[in-house]
């Protein structure tokens, strides 16, 4: 579409948390086995896009509209680059995500990053093997 990178900020060294599920403690504390699913699902979308370049591009091309073939392949280079297998939270991600609304919300100044995790979904996938079993389903190539 023309547009120019002008920065990756995986390239820039930082810790980000871009990607992630969000909810409401009451949700969570109510709905905890549909919130594990999601999970789940959300983590199995990972490895599928991980082990599955063209279909995953073909999904791309959909949702972003476009067939160009050098957008799509950058768009899943990056993802892989960016989004880890097992999506576990981190404390410098949110931190730097702080810092950088701090200037336009006051609240942010004084928040914790701990305010805004539950690892416990993915730590009790991990004891589960969900990740082993994800990994063995797709294969990366």
């Amino acid at each position: 579409m023309g547009f120019i990178d002008l920065l990756q900020i995986a390239d820039l060294g930082v810790e980000v948390q871009g990607n992630g599920l969000a909810s409401s403690r009451a949700y969570i504390k109510s709905n905890r086995e549909t919130v594990k699913a999601a999970m789940k699902g959300y983590i199995e979308g990972i490895h599928f896009i991980h082990a599955n370049k063209q279909a995953s591009q073909k999904v791309f091309a959909k949702y972003m509209r476009t067939n160009d073939p050098e957008v799509l392949e950058a768009s899943w280079e990056n993802y892989v680059k960016t989004i880890p297998k097992k999506p576990f939270f981190t404390i410098k991600g949110i931190q730097f995500i702080l810092e950088m609304l701090a200037p336009q919300m006051s609240q942010a100044k004084t928040a914790r990053p701990e305010q805004f995790i539950d690892p416990s979904f993915l730590q009790e996938l991990e004891k589960e093997g969900f990740f082993n079993e994800m990994a063995k389903k797709y294969p990366s190539k």
